[in-house]
């Protein structure tokens, strides 16, 4: 014998209601009974989500900057834009039960990134792996029994990088460009050549960052954003001339930086463009 049972949270306004938080109610439902108590919590209406009967969450990124960079919130943001476009894809839905996941939710989802998305198969597998560790949080609270990534196995394909040469390098530095946004972008490329600093780490890099060696030369003292590890950079002449030439720039100036950094996706852009004109 099966007895139809249902959970249902919703908001009930209070006669006279104008403004503020409404009071949080739960309707249970036993073989067609109905039974409604309060929760004793409030929430702002407009912070309700009424086809998934909950509220939106308050402390969204609240760990950025505190072990976790911006690009860690931003890589999770666009894994669940796929995950929730793949859910519409295939399923018709905007969202579902965590205990209605499988293996084939999983395998279906890779296709879905490498066919409908064109995701490369390195890129397919960094989502992938991303929504792992959401199941594995779902595993640890015990909300879900059973693993859907079991048997699933995934493989990251070692991609060859190709470096410029000491010539190519060359050509980039004397080139002349047609616009000063090419250039700049150009200059930004070299001091990352010419000190092994990432992307992220030149766009932070601050003058209290640069300081005195002990050989009396301008070095680079500062830590790692993707290890979290001190460097220690001496400033190479090209280097050096780089920041002494943009030491006044506007941006600079405003955002106490030590170069005029455009976005990731401007820069990669821009590289490209710069490739292509330099012939490389």
């Amino acid at each position: 014998m099966s007895i139809n049972f249902s959970l249902l949270f919703y908001l009930k306004k209070p006669k006279n209601y104008q403004t503020g938080p409404v009071p949080i109610y739960l309707r249970v439902t036993v073989a067609g009974k109905r039974a409604e108590l309060t929760t004793s919590r409030s929430v702002e209406p407009e912070r309700w989500i009424s086809s998934a009967g909950r509220a939106i969450g308050t402390k969204a990124a609240a760990l950025v900057g505190d072990g976790f960079a911006p690009g860690t919130l931003e890589r999770y943001t666009t894994s669940l834009k796929h995950t929730q476009e793949f859910m519409k894809w295939k399923y018709g839905v905007e969202d579902m039960e965590i205990s209605e996941i499988n293996h084939a939710f999983v395998s279906d989802y890779e296709f879905y990134l490498r066919s409908v998305r064109k995701c490369s198969n390195n890129t397919a597998v960094k989502y992938i792996k991303n929504f792992g560790k959401i199941i594995r949080i779902c595993l640890a609270n015990g909300w879900i029994s059973s693993d859907p990534f079991a048997n699933y196995k995934s493989k990251v394909k070692t991609v060859e990088r190709v470096f410029l040469s000491e010539d190519e390098l060359q050509r980039l530095a004397e080139k002349e460009f047609p616009t000063e946004r090419l250039a700049q972008v150009r200059d930004i490329f070299l001091f990352s050549c010419f000190t092994g600093l990432a992307y992220v780490d030149v766009q932070k890099l601050r003058h209290t960052d640069i300081q005195k060696g002990i050989d009396g030369e301008q070095w680079i003292f500062k830590q790692r954003q993707k290890t979290d590890t001190p460097s220690r950079i001496p400033l190479l002449p090209t280097a050096l001339s780089i920041i002494n030439k943009y030491r006044l720039h506007p941006q600079c100036l405003h955002e106490g930086r030590v170069l005029p950094v455009p976005s990731n996706q401007k820069m990669n852009a821009y590289l490209k463009e710069i490739a292509a004109l330099c012939g490389i």
